[in-house]
């Protein structure tokens, strides 16, 4: 797991475990525990009963650690009763060390085992967690024990395992805290979407404290300090099915059923999607037709999607202001006479509303503390040491702002459809949608399957989050490739232009070639994602969908082309002036004179386009983009029509095989 932020033990437990929120009455109240517990559980040399090294298996030599749990609760509860202010709150949770016990999952996904975990007191209904029979809802915090050293990299293995199965199995959870121990040393974790902490290791014989500390926050917390988001909550059905409910600005919405896979890495946007039914909160009946719901952690300080939308359709309003794009450079309106702005709603999602997610009237993020220092520090199950001495920097890691969206539309991803006629038409209408992008000046920059949808025969683009403006984009350095891997731009992939021409090559298709400007060859520039990089994402989501329709025997072409890390796209896509056997071998499988290979040949169309733009001389301002009106509406209109011309065929195909 790389990104680990390493932080001091007090810098750990003032960011993560603030008790009474004054440290003067943090330090009273453990000095009182402390002092309570001499009494029967510490001696000066450490916890009374904790013998690590007499032999014992470990199951019975760290069970003694629910006692003392339990004793620092009561001392706890009698600070309460002594003390008039500060009082520490309720308990909400308690610790079990059952290493034999599984936590069973509510969902999908399995069951787990620990060596501890805090568990809740009770469930949302109000009845009691079993020891015997805990939910993933109900595991609060995970703990892992080894009586020797050298396991320390088992540990970790298991806790990232376990938060891991935890934080995909249980979406109303935005983090979670962890503690390990190995022989006399301990660790304490924090789980995020935006990073994961780890204490500097110490001995807990030696410096009970710090021990006591993170007990006393791990039983007493509110659920929301805990992990828990309070505007969410699980609900099980009467088939007895989870579903979950989550208020958005102020409307409650229940889910019906997923709509993505949700990811199972634990630094993500962590993106759910549902599709939901408003709920009358009255008698918890549904309101209105169903909707989608998206769930996701984006970049602090990035657009909200209804922020983006707006900006690109008030760009494309100012353009219908002046009339300043001619019918012929711009996509054909559906109803004739449509505005800019009325046919290019058709291909995008319509939002409801976008809210950051409040806790506490403050917006729910994830941002860890300002000092520390990042490394490997677990990869298929061994510790991982850097090469090098890795400095201390401050903020190592991006902090990430929990949104949720609501659509209007119920829609099927691409990766959803089989029917290769749906599926290019569902290409033909992306690639206009990217054209009216084009024409608002704004490039996506994470197109795949999973973002574009169809809905009752209409492509939508959706996903707006990485869309920036094309002429504002500082360079590759400043704004780190975003999207899925499989269908990145070769060219984003590689973080430089790659296709500056070497001799004029024909115009593969067969309209009239695009006005090709004539200026010096382009000079090296720093690296900027642009329209181009767009439409190859389109063209990759073909050929994903062109390989899945082709016998095992191509499997080799599919590892190549979409594994991530694979090295044969970029002679793939430049297959004219490089050797591509992976090129000629797809049209040798589909057939030169296919119908299919019709979309395969658009990679060397598009880079005709690439070498087209690249020959001119960027601009002359620190930007260095490559002028937008060298990106033109021609090269939409021809892989529009060669996708459309595709649909055609294989819907013909199609019905008169019926």
């Amino acid at each position: 797991m790389e990104h680990t932020v390493h932080v001091p033990v007090d810098v750990y437990l003032a960011h993560y475990t603030d008790i009474l929120h004054a440290q003067a009455d943090t330090d009273a109240l453990i000095s009182y525990v402390e002092a309570g517990l001499r009494v029967k559980d510490l001696t000066a040399t450490g916890w009374r009963d904790l013998d690590i090294l007499s032999g014992v298996p470990e199951d019975n030599t760290f069970e003694v650690l629910e006692e003392i749990t339990e004793n620092i609760h009561d001392l706890c509860v009698k600070w309460n009763e002594w003390n008039d202010h500060p009082k520490i709150g309720l308990r909400t949770t308690r610790l079990i060390c059952r290493p034999s016990h599984e936590t069973r999952s509510d969902v999908r996904g399995g069951f787990m085992k620990t060596e501890g975990r805090n568990i809740l007191l009770r469930l949302e209904d109000g009845s009691e967690v079993d020891d015997e029979n805990v939910p993933i809802s109900a595991a609060v915090a995970i703990a892992e024990f080894k009586c020797f050293m050298k396991d320390r990299a088992e540990n970790e293995g298991k806790v990232v395992e376990s938060v891991t199965r935890t934080l995909y199995n249980d979406p109303c959870r935005r983090f979670m805290l962890a503690f390990t121990i190995e022989g006399q040393m301990m660790r304490f974790w924090y789980f995020s979407r935006s990073h994961i902490s780890v204490s500097a290791e110490f001995d807990f014989q030696v410096h009970p404290r710090h021990f006591i500390r993170f007990i006393i926050f791990l039983t007493f917390a509110p659920l929301q300090d805990l992990g828990y988001d309070p505007t969410a909550e699980g609900v099980f059905s009467d088939k007895q099915k989870i579903q979950y409910r989550f208020k958005v600005r102020g409307i409650l919405y229940q889910t019906l059923r997923p709509l993505n896979e949700p990811t199972l890495d634990i630094l993500s946007h962590a993106t759910r999607v549902w599709e939901v039914v408003e709920l009358d909160e009255s008698n918890m009946m549904p309101l209105g037709e169903p909707k989608v719901l998206k769930d996701v952690w984006v970049y602090t300080g990035t657009k909200g999607e209804r922020e983006i939308y707006d900006e690109i359709f008030t760009a494309l309003g100012e353009l219908d202001r002046k009339g300043a794009v001619p019918g012929n450079e711009r996509p054909p309106p559906l109803v004739p006479g449509a505005s800019l702005v009325e046919d290019a709603q058709r291909y995008f999602m319509t939002i409801v509303s976008d809210e950051v997610v409040v806790i506490d009237g403050q917006p729910d993020t994830a941002r860890g503390p300002q000092v520390g220092y990042t490394e490997f520090i677990y990869s298929e199950g061994r510790a991982q040491a850097p090469s090098i001495p890795v400095p201390k920097i401050a903020h190592p890691h991006k902090e990430r702002t929990h949104r949720r969206i609501i659509f209007k539309e119920v829609c099927q991803t691409m990766y959803q459809i089989s029917n290769p006629a749906e599926f290019t038409l569902g290409l033909s209408q992306v690639v206009y949608g990217l054209d009216y992008m084009r024409l608002a000046g704004f490039v996506h920059r994470d197109l795949s399957p999973g973002n574009c949808l169809m809905y009752n025969g209409q492509a939508k683009i959706s996903d707006l989050e990485y869309t920036l403006e094309y002429l504002s984009q500082g360079s590759l350095n400043s704004a780190p490739p975003t999207g899925t891997p499989a269908y990145m731009a070769s060219e984003y992939q590689l973080g430089r232009y790659v296709f500056q021409p070497v001799q004029p090559i024909p115009k593969p298709l067969l309209s009239p070639a695009p006005f090709i400007p004539s200026l010096p060859v382009a000079t090296v520039v720093p690296f900027r994602f642009n329209y181009l990089h767009d439409l190859e994402s389109v063209l990759w989501m073909y050929l994903w969908f062109l390989l899945s329709t082709l016998p095992d025997s191509a499997e080799h072409l599919r590892h190549q082309l979409f594994d991530d890390g694979s090295t044969g796209r970029h002679f793939f896509i430049s297959c004219h002036r490089t050797d591509s056997s992976a090129f000629d071998e797809v049209l040798a499988i589909i057939g030169a004179d296919s119908d299919m290979a019709i979309g395969v040949n658009c990679f060397r169309f598009l880079a005709y386009c690439y070498e087209t733009v690249e020959a001119t001389e960027p601009g002359s301002d620190d930007s260095k983009h490559w002028d937008p009106k060298y990106f033109l509406h021609e090269y939409y209109v021809e892989l529009h029509e060669a996708f459309k011309y595709i649909h055609g065929k294989m819907k013909d195909s199609s019905s008169s095989g019926m």
